[in-house]
C-alpha cells in the first residue's frame, strides 16, 4: 500500500483492516508507505518513511528534477505545473521502486491504493499464482492515439517476446484487447495527456494495451490495485532505465532540459530520471496500465482476466468514513475507492464541522444512494 493519508485516517484503517479479513491468498504481511510519522500505524502493518525507501528519492529531489525543465515550447508544460505534480510522480515510483529497494520483499505482491474498502473475499492471484488484472478502469485513451486490435505477433520483433504467446485466462483471443501507438502529430508536440505516448517512450517502442480495441467501450487497467511480481517489475524498470540511457547518449549536450545526469544529480535512480524526462512535456504517466501493458507483451502468462464489473470508484466522499452503513449500497460488488481527494476525512481529530460541511455530507450521501441503487438495478 501507498499512502499519503495520516495513520489514523478512518480509511485507511477500513482498507487496511479489509485486506486482513478478504484478500486471497491471505496476505504474508501489509507493508504502509506514509508521507507522515509511523508512530501509530495500524496493528499489523510494517509501516516505511518514503523518504528512507529509496536512495535519493523524496519529494525534494523530484520536485527540483522537474523544476529544471526549461521555457516550455509547444504542446510541453511549464515547470511550475510540473512542480505541482510531484506528489503524484513521486507515489508512482514508491510503488514501482518498492520492488527493487524493499529487499525482503516476496515475489508475488500487490499494490494496493490506500483508498480502497475490500466488501467480499477477493482474490489477486489465481491457483497458479497468476495476477488477477481487472478491465474496467477509467478510460485513458487520448483522442489522437491510433487503437488496433492487438496482435503480439505485429510486435514479436521488437519486444522480443514468444511468437505465440499464451492467452490468458479470461479473453478468448489477444485480439478483444486493444493496442495504443502515438499519432505523429501528437508525438510532435500537441498539448494534452497521452499515456501511450508515455509507454512508447519508456519502453523504447510498445504500444499501451487497453481491455478493449472498440472506442465506444474504451476502459483501462488502472482499477487502483495491481497484483503482480517483483522480478517483472523491476524488468520493467531495468528497460526504462536502458531506454533512458541510449536516448541521453544520442541527445547528449545539445538537448536542455532534464537529462540523465541532471537526474542523477539528485540521486535519482536512472529510470526515475527517464521518466521524469518523458514526462516533462506531458501530464504523467500510469503505473498500473504500464505494468499490465508490459507484462501482456513480455510475460503474459502471469496474467487472468476478469470481466466482471465488480468495483466502483465512489469520489468525492470527504468526511464520511466508509462505516458498515455507508458501504452497504455497494454490498454486492468485491470493492470500492473510496476517494478523499485531500479532505479531511476523518483523520483523528481533523474531522470538519458546520452547516457547509454538514451539506457536503448529506450531498455524499446522497451521491452514494443513487450509486447504490444504480448497482443494483444492473
Amino acid at each position: 500500500m501507498v499512502t499519503n493519508a495520516p495513520l489514523d485516517s478512518c480509511v485507511l484503517l477500513a482498507s487496511v483492516n479489509s485486506l486482513w479479513r478478504y484478500a486471497q491468498p491471505k496476505p504474508c504481511r501489509v507493508l504502509l508507505v506514509s508521507a507522515g510519522r509511523c508512530n501509530n500505524a495500524p496493528r499489523g502493518v510494517q509501516c516505511l518513511h518514503e523518504a528512507t525507501l529509496i536512495p535519493g528519492l523524496s519529494i525534494t529531489s523530484v520536485r527540483d528534477a522537474l523544476a529544471r525543465h526549461p521555457t516550455p515550447t509547444k504542446g510541453e508544460l511549464p515547470a511550475e505545473t510540473l512542480k505541482a505534480r510531484a506528489g503524484w510522480l513521486l507515489q508512482q515510483f514508491l510503488k514501482l521502486g518498492l520492488a527493487e529497494y524493499k529487499h525482503d520483499l516476496t515475489e508475488h505482491f500487490v499494490i494496493w491504493d490506500s483508498d480502497c474498502v475490500v466488501l467480499r473475499p477477493i482474490s489477486f492471484f489465481d491457483e497458479d499464482l497468476r495476477s488477477v488484472a481487472r478491465m474496467h478502469g477509467a478510460n485513458t485513451l487520448a483522442n489522437r492515439d491510433k487503437l488496433v486490435p492487438y496482435k503480439p505477433q505485429a510486435v514479436a520483433a521488437e519486444t522480443g517476446a514468444a511468437r505465440h504467446p499464451p492467452v490468458p485466462p479470461g479473453i478468448s483471443h489477444m485480439s478483444e484487447l486493444g493496442a495504443v501507438t502515438p499519432s505523429a502529430n501528437f508525438v510532435a508536440g500537441s498539448q494534452g495527456c497521452d499515456y501511450a505516448w508515455v509507454f512508447h517512450q519508456l519502453t523504447g517502442g510498445l504500444p499501451l494495451i487497453v481491455p478493449s480495441h472498440s472506442r465506444a467501450h474504451m476502459t483501462s487497467f488502472v482499477t487502483h490495485y495491481m497484483a503482480t511480481r517483483r522480478s517483472t517489475v523491476n524488468t520493467m524498470t531495468q528497460t526504462f532505465a536502458r531506454v533512458g540511457a541510449r536516448v541521453g547518449a544520442q541527445q547528449g549536450a545539445m538537448t536542455p532540459g532534464i537529462e540523465t545526469n541532471a537526474s542523477a544529480k539528485d540521486g535519482l535512480p536512472p529510470w526515475m530520471a527517464h521518466v521524469l524526462r518523458v514526462v516533462r512535456d506531458k501530464c504523467g504517466f500510469t503505473e498500473y496500465g504500464s505494468m499490465i501493458s508490459w507484462t501482456l507483451q513480455r510475460a503474459p502468462e502471469q496474467l487472468r482476466f476478469v470481466r466482471e464489473r465488480d468495483w466502483v470508484r465512489v469520489p468525492h466522499v470527504n468526511g464520511i468514513c466508509p462505516t458498515y452503513d455507508a458501504l452497504r449500497p455497494f454490498e454486492n460488488l468485491s470493492y470500492v475507492g473510496w476517494e478523499q481527494n485531500g479532505g479531511a476525512a476523518g483523520y483523528g481529530g481533523g474531522m470538519q464541522s458546520g452547516w457547509k460541511f454538514e451539506l457536503l455530507k448529506r450531498k455524499n450521501q446522497l451521491r452514494m444512494w443513487l450509486l447504490g441503487t444504480s448497482i443494483k438495478q444492473r
